[in-house]
């Protein structure tokens, strides 16, 4: 699409899938006539709390704004991001019904340790996926059209890695191997040239999108695991905001790395 449209192009993808949505919700979603009527237990002032989305917003919100450009050095958004974040913490340490429960955050380490592994991971991913698609156009002088072509296999495959492992009730053995893979696709970058051949640009990512399959089904099942079910819509999105800041911190950490533009830089010098 970006290679025969450009690449505002691509957002069009989400129309068909947004229509799709629409028309199985309405067909196979139960209607909110049949769900019973529960009263609210708090004020409606109380049981959204407000005043923590707000800061929620803030510290979130100054913290991508700062990741996006390093080079601006923007550093009195890191501190506005701090102060928000302890003003967070403290207000729902207190608040009747916290958007965020951080008492449970502290005390549940096994799911603090599950957003720090999105965090990783999909900061890992998206830096592969972001940073090798530049290179590969901008170094060694592919086009977009087979820019994307070279990662659609690894797609499909991480796909059917996320379809089968979703079916099995194994966590550990899945989050292991997505940490391990990664370590060969690395190992092959250090050899790559801009005039390596193109079966080998597919496998690198090979080595680094079949992980990213098996570790967000695996994250996502362990997450149901540690969180009461009464959390569980709060804990699903603070899962998203762990990705979406990797994401973010991804885009940081290959302006750094590339400056003006993406070259080989070392991996001729490591790959004589």
């Amino acid at each position: 699409m970006i290679g025969a449209f450009g690449w505002h192009s691509i957002f069009l993808v989400n129309v068909p899938l947004a229509g799709a949505g629409l028309i199985l919700a309405a067909f196979w979603l139960p209607s909110d006539r049949i769900r019973p009527v529960r009263e609210a237990k708090l004020p409606l002032s109380q049981a959204i709390d407000p005043l923590g989305l707000g800061l929620f917003a803030i510290t979130i919100g100054s913290l991508l704004v700062f990741l996006l450009d390093l080079s601006a050095g923007l550093w009195w958004l890191l501190a506005v991001t701090v102060v928000a974040l302890i003003a967070l913490i403290v207000w729902e340490r207190r608040a009747v019904a916290p958007f965020i429960d951080v008492r449970m955050l502290a005390t549940n380490g096994a799911l603090t340790r599950t957003y720090v592994r999105l965090f990783l991971l999909y900061g890992i991913a998206y830096t592969m996926t972001y940073g090798f698609s530049q290179w590969v156009q901008d170094d060694a002088g592919v086009s977009s059209q087979a820019a994307g072509l070279i990662q659609l296999p690894g797609a499909i495959l991480a796909g059917v890695a996320s379809f089968w492992f979703a079916r099995k009730a194994g966590v550990r053995a899945p989050l292991i191997a997505a940490a391990v893979v990664p370590l060969g696709g690395g190992a092959i970058l250090l050899f790559l040239t801009s005039g390596s051949p193109i079966w080998l640009f597919v496998a690198v990512t090979i080595f680094f999108t079949i992980p990213q399959g098996l570790a967000s089904v695996s994250n996502q099942a362990a997450l149901y695991r540690q969180v009461p079910s009464s959390g569980i819509g709060a804990a699903a999105g603070l899962s998203r905001t762990s990705i979406y800041i990797g994401a973010i911190a991804s885009t940081s950490l290959i302006g750094v790395a590339y400056g003006d533009r993406p070259t080989t830089g070392r991996c001729t010098s490591w790959g004589g």
